[in-house]
């Protein structure tokens, strides 16, 4: 799995909403654990069907509940699969949800640990979206 398979079954027609969640990554961030943070936050919120998938700070399309889940469904092993899980080296890194700090804002956003440092910009009240408590 690569981010261009997540990319692929994103819809770039699909306009964003300005609630929607917004998922931030980088081109160079591994697939794997952006697909379990998005399984995470899609699975944490039954109101959240689509995310808008953005990468490098380009939107590139609305990635929805169904095609998400169509990865994995139709996902098969490849030879190697099995070893890539038992990689020595640094655990898959946690992605940060970040929320609106306007009162009564549903604008959120997902990003990777290195986009932290500069973190997108709500496009309703134009304000640095911050952490959720927790992290």
């Amino acid at each position: 799995m690569t981010l261009e398979d997540i990319v692929a079954v994103a819809d770039s027609a699909a306009p964003g909403s300005p609630a929607a969640v917004s998922f931030h990554l980088k081109r160079t961030d591994r697939a794997q654990p952006a697909l379990d943070a998005l399984f995470d936050v899609l699975g944490d919120d039954p109101s959240i069907s689509e995310v808008d998938l953005v990468i490098d700070g380009k939107r590139v399309g609305t990635l929805s509940k169904e095609a998400l889940f169509g990865l994995v469904e139709d996902r098969t092993m490849k030879i190697g699969d099995g070893v890539q899980a038992a990689l020595p080296g640094d655990p898959a890194p946690s992605f940060i949800r970040l929320h609106c700090p306007a009162p009564n804002c549903a604008q959120r956003a997902i990003v990777s640990p290195d986009l932290y440092a500069n973190p997108p910009i709500c496009s309703l009240h134009h304000c640095a979206m911050v952490a959720d408590e927790g992290r």
